[in-house]
């Protein structure tokens, strides 16, 4: 603890006396290259790299910073990002950052850097893939000449989504969004297609777009790499946001359409909500139903663009851009939000800012984080599309529900009033579209899959190895759950050799 105390104040001091002796603070970033100083190693670097924005030595410093047994592997590929553009194309040069990383790190260390940066690679050619389909899709979008002013359209992408995909639609279409463009992926289930195949009979502006061969190759990116492209061949709306089945987008006051929100941020190029996630609910609540949940307001953006700006590539929260030419991202209540630009691409920023609950026109997107007890146990037993061979859900923690905030009960009282519960003039327009659809009894079906004696029946027919051998994932995933106590039950039959 003193030797970290007597570093910091070394740091400080170089700092300091930057202006007079610069080698100082360089020779301190490299000497706290060694496990046991990798906070400092960053703090020190990051330091260096505001003083000298092109250090070699920062950005091997800050790589090593980020490496070891507690990876952040987000922050690592950033810094990656960094190096790439610091080479500027000179592989040299960029072996040397590397190797200046490479030389401080054990034999286990190395290992793991070294899987990384071919990850790092791999990864880097499907941006590049998807940045030169996503940027020809632009070019026809800026060609087009019928643009709906202040329309907006939603990319989104459904897998095993029948009890739930009819509710997505009609909240859509009742907020005035356009076209939906639902991307069909890994639907073992069967019951999400034909839904919404008859909700498209009605509402032709609902398109299904089976993009399996894309969610197997670059996952959810690809999917909505494929919605994209798509759309931009078809739509003649003027903006466009990626959601999930489980998000609902809403405006202060709730009966403001997208449009009118539209109207009211027109020059913005790219405008984030703030996630309010929903923990725990009664068996199928309505989506927008925040009466019997905990509620946890955060910082976390989903976000709508313009069509036309210099996309790279699509994710769940932010497009990236484009480093050049910069556009102009905000909150929901105008605030700005700045991003830099890293070896060409914009990479927006996906959190930050939370915008005021009591100003009008802002909007926010209500996400069923976690729906009921039996909902959630029920998605945990559908193994990831990339990764058959698991059979359980991995990136979930538990049936945990936090405390909610004062700030959150608010926003919900602000939208709905003190029910909390969406208008009957909402509940009302859902029947209506499930009856005019002809769907009701397609998603009782689709609902009749979901409830403890199916979810029993799933884990008495796994076999106890597969159990077993996936203790580390169902011990975290199934936490606060009823169904703990069978697999455990069910993992004590394993035999002991191929116990994990």
């Amino acid at each position: 603890m003193k030797a970290d105390q007597d570093f910091s104040v070394q740091i400080d001091s170089a700092v300091a006396n930057y202006r007079s002796n610069p080698q100082r603070l360089r020779r301190l970033t490299r000497q706290l290259r060694h496990p046991d100083t990798r906070q400092l190693c960053r703090k020190c670097a990051e330091q260096l790299l505001e003083l000298e924005p092109k250090s070699i030595e920062a950005i091997s410093s800050l790589i090593f910073s980020y490496t070891g047994k507690k990876s952040r592997t987000q922050l690592l590929r950033t810094t990656l990002d960094y190096a790439h553009q610091r080479a500027e194309g000179d592989p040299k040069l960029l072996d040397k950052i590397l190797t200046n990383v490479d030389n401080r790190l054990n034999d286990e260390e190395r290992s793991a850097f070294d899987e990384l940066l071919r990850n790092y690679a791999n990864e880097a050619k499907q941006i590049s893939r998807r940045k030169a389909i996503n940027l020809e899709a632009q070019k026809r979008l800026l060609k087009r000449s019928d643009i709906e002013a202040n329309s907006c359209d939603v990319i989104s992408v459904a897998s095993n989504e029948g009890p739930y995909i009819a509710e997505f639609i009609h909240h859509y279409i009742y907020q005035g969004f356009t076209n939906l463009f639902i991307g069909l992926n890994n639907d073992y289930s069967g019951a999400t297609g034909p839904i919404v195949e008859a909700i498209r009979a009605h509402f032709p502006q609902v398109h299904l777009i089976n993009t399996d061969p894309e969610h197997q190759q670059d996952q959810q990116r690809g999917s909505y790499t494929r919605l994209y492209e798509v759309a931009s061949r078809t739509s003649t709306s003027s903006h466009c946001m990626v959601v999930d089945v489980d998000e609902s987008w809403v405006a202060y006051p709730f009966s403001t359409t997208i449009r009118e929100f539209l109207s009211a941020h027109s020059k913005a190029d790219v405008i984030s909500s703030n996630w309010l996630h929903c923990h725990g609910a009664n068996l199928f609540d309505n989506c927008l139903d925040l009466s019997n949940t905990h509620l946890r307001l955060t910082d976390q953006f989903k976000s709508l663009f313009r069509y036309g700006i210099a996309v790279t590539d699509l994710g769940a929260h932010v497009p990236w851009v484009l480093g050049e030419p910069e556009i102009l991202h905000m909150s929901s209540d105008g605030i700005n939000v700045n991003s830099t630009a890293v070896n060409g691409l914009r990479r927006l920023r996906k959190r930050g800012v939370k915008a005021s609950i009591n100003t009008t026109n802002t909007s926010w997107v209500i996400h069923r984080h976690t729906r009921s007890e039996l909902e959630y146990a029920s998605k945990l037993l559908h193994p990831d599309v990339n990764k058959q061979e698991i059979p359980f859900k991995p990136n979930r923690m538990g049936y945990l529900l936090p405390k909610e905030s004062l700030e959150s009960r608010q926003l919900a009282s602000n939208l709905f009033g003190p029910s909390r519960q969406p208008p009957q003039a909402y509940r009302d327009s859902l029947q209506a579209f499930i009856e005019r659809c002809g769907i009701h009894d397609l998603i009782r079906a689709a609902r009749a899959e979901i409830g403890e004696d199916p979810i029993n029946k799933r884990i008495k027919t796994m076999h106890p190895d597969d159990i077993s051998n996936n203790r580390s994932i169902w011990t975290r995933t199934f936490r606060g759950t009823r169904f703990l106590k069978l697999l455990e039950q069910r993992s004590s039959t394993s035999a002991p050799s191929k116990k994990a």
